[in-house]
């Protein structure tokens, strides 16, 4: 951009007699007096520069609309063995979550850097998108013949204001017109679901001295699919357009599964005896079958002491493990 300037409003050495200010017919991209200052005292005063905008009053402020749908259904039936008190559980639930956000006062970078790179900073512009040159050529004189045509499905823009009061004069707000040219207001869209399946049982198995073991065991299967769609202009997809100070972000589809297998029991070791009422183990295993990584085997070890009515330790030992979630597997940058 270059800094024509006002020879009135400067000392001789920057006088520029062919100054058009702002709002003039051929104006090109004026600035005030003190910038100019500025730009022409550099070493060398044709290098490229442009301003720096932080808009507080011109825009309206960001803003999210979120709309968020979550439903799930489960249902179970409970059967009676016929295997002393053994009894049996089957379960299955289906839940979905789906959010949908519409993010207002964004811009786009591409258009913003378009209109401001018009003369006069956009001032009183107009134009049509995605143009493209024709050339061709006369068949009598081989003379070359170029035109100008709008390509198929393209948006028009006006600008009335321009930036120069924005970037110049305190930030004033944008004419409606220029602020729609520049606006983006993205959609984004997430789609969550989990299916799970079960089969418990439980019951008595044999006796001891201090009571009954008793025994739990079961399967169960997950399914967790997720769907992120962003707007394209936050796509790492958009290699021409972005949103101004928005990081681009990947698409989402993808899904996760795994078969639990578990048996755990309920032994009694000790019952009623001198600072003992009653001394009992919890142990269990699970074998987790994931298809995305690798297969793992859990277990827990637990000490429940009941020293008397009014008193009892509990401790224990157990290993865990987290699998990693849908975004840490598939999520794009």
């Amino acid at each position: 951009w270059s800094s024509d300037v006002c020879s009135s409003d400067l000392p001789a050495a920057y006088a520029n007699p062919n100054f058009k200010p702002t709002g003039t017919a051929g104006a090109h991209f004026p600035v005030p007096a003190q910038l100019a200052l500025i730009l022409n005292s550099r070493p060398n005063k044709n290098t490229g520069w442009q301003p720096n905008w932080n808009p507080n009053f011109s825009l309206p402020p960001r803003n999210t609309y979120n709309t968020n749908e979550v439903w799930q259904v489960e249902g179970s039936l409970n059967i009676d063995l016929p295997f002393k008190d053994w009894t049996a559980e089957l379960y299955y639930s289906h839940g979905r979550s789906a959010t949908y956000n519409v993010a207002g006062g964004n811009l786009s970078l591409t258009r913003f850097r378009t209109l401001t790179n018009y003369p006069d900073y956009g001032r009183n512009s107009s134009g049509t998108g995605n143009t493209f040159y024709a050339v061709g050529t006369t068949a009598a004189n081989a003379q070359i013949v170029s035109t100008v045509r709008p390509a198929f499905g393209v948006g028009d823009f006006t600008c009335t204001s321009g930036f120069y009061d924005t970037f110049f004069g305190g930030d004033k707000p944008l004419s409606k017109d220029c602020y729609n040219a520049i606006n983006a207001t993205f959609q984004t869209r997430t789609q969550n679901t989990q299916d799970i399946v079960e089969a418990n049982f439980q019951g008595g198995l044999f006796k001891l001295p201090a009571g009954e073991v008793r025994v739990a065991a079961g399967f169960q299967g997950r399914r967790n699919k997720s769907q992120f769609n962003p707007d394209i202009l936050q796509s790492e997809d958009s290699f021409t357009d972005q949103v101004v100070g928005v990081y681009p972000t990947g698409y989402l589809d993808a899904s996760t599964a795994v078969k639990d297998y578990y048996v755990e029991a309920l032994v009694p070791v000790l019952n009623n005896i001198k600072g003992i009422k009653r001394l009992e183990l919890e142990l269990g295993a699970r074998y987790s079958d994931y298809r995305e990584t690798d297969s793992q085997t859990t277990w827990k070890a637990l000490v429940n002491w009941e020293v008397t009515d009014w008193a009892r330790l509990r401790g224990g030992f157990n290993r865990a493990t987290r699998a990693p979630n849908l975004g840490e597997l598939f999520l794009n940058q």
